[in-house]
Parts: C-alpha cells; structure tokens; sequence
C-alpha cells in the first residue's frame, strides 16, 4: 500500500521517509530519478542517489528563483546589471550540478564534504522541505532568504561563493530597492 505524505507531513516511518523523497523529487526541476533503498541483504542503499538528485534539483529551482526574481522584480536600469551578474553565476551552479552528478557513492570526497555540513539524509530533507514550504506559502525574501542557508553550506563543499553572492544582491534589491511591479502602477505619475 503507498503511503501518502505531502511535505507537511511529520516523517516517523520509512514509508512515509521514502513517500517524502518522493514528493520532494517532484516539481519543475524534478529528476524522476527516486529508487526505494534496498529491503534486506546486504546491498549498499543507494538514498545518496537520491540526496545528490535533490541538491540538483535543489540548484535548479534557486536558478529559476534567481531568474523570475530578476525578470519580474527589478526594475530597469538595475535589471541589466542583474542579469549579466546572475548569468555569469549559475555557470557555477552548472559546474557544481556536473560534480555532484559525477558522485559515485558513499566513499566519494564530495559526498563526504556534503555529509560534514550538514546536506544529506534528514537533515537534507528538512531543509529541502522547509524550503518547498516556503516556496509555496511564503513571501519571496522568505525563499530566497532560506535558500541562502542551504546555498551556504553548499557553498563549503563546492564552489558557489559566486552563485551565492549574487543571490544576496538580488535578496537585498528586493528587500531595499523599488519593486518594478509595482513601479509599472504608475502610482505617482
């Protein structure tokens, strides 16, 4: 019987965990790539397949934040500026998205780095659903605020510094600069 689980749903079994890294692995950038643990025996699990699936997803989502954000919110003549620096920064996440595909197991140095701060197992997936949470009820700065947390410790494992500053000037536009939507009001014209 499958166990239903949204990403709201308090975890206590390992049905209801593998329904989780299902839900999680779904979306826009969902890889489709989910494979239940092994039951018995002494096959090695492969849930780091499936951790590694989720940070990538996890760098294709904050890049279509980035992007949406830049496009819809800033106005122009900041948008430009933007958009050279966002570009020339998910060429990290790309570079990352390559070294995190090119994990082979559980021995691999990345791997370990990743285990070290923090980005696989629970602990990755309560980040990771903290994050959808708030990608679906919360305010921007919200998302992008909690996408900075997990974008950090990535951040230490690979290299993102650049990806990550960028994501905080496109943060701190948002939060202290105008807001091209409403600008297009036309309010005080």
């Amino acid at each position: 019987m499958a166990t239903a689980v949204s990403t709201k749903t308090q975890v206590f079994t390992k049905e209801e965990l593998d329904a989780l890294r299902r839900a999680l692995n779904r979306g826009r950038n969902g890889m489709g790539e989910y494979a239940a643990p092994p039951e018995a025996g002494n096959e090695q699990s492969d849930d780091w397949r499936n951790d590694v699936s989720l940070l990538v997803k996890f760098l294709r989502d904050l890049g279509d934040v980035l992007q949406m954000t830049v496009t819809n919110r800033v106005p122009e003549p900041a948008r430009t500026g933007m958009v050279g620096l966002l570009l020339s920064s998910l060429v990290y996440a790309d570079a990352a998205i390559e070294e995190l595909n090119a994990i082979d197991g559980q021995g691999h140095g990345l791997w370990q780095r990743l285990v070290r701060v923090g980005l696989t197992g629970e602990a990755l997936l309560a980040k990771l659903d903290e994050w959808r949470d708030r990608a679906v009820n919360g305010p921007l700065l919200s998302v992008l605020e909690l996408g900075n947390t997990i974008l950090g410790s990535l951040a230490t494992a690979l290299h993102l510094d650049p990806l990550k500053e960028a994501k905080e000037v496109v943060e701190n536009r948002v939060k202290y600069g105008s807001d091209d939507e409403i600008i297009q009001l036309h309010l005080f014209d």
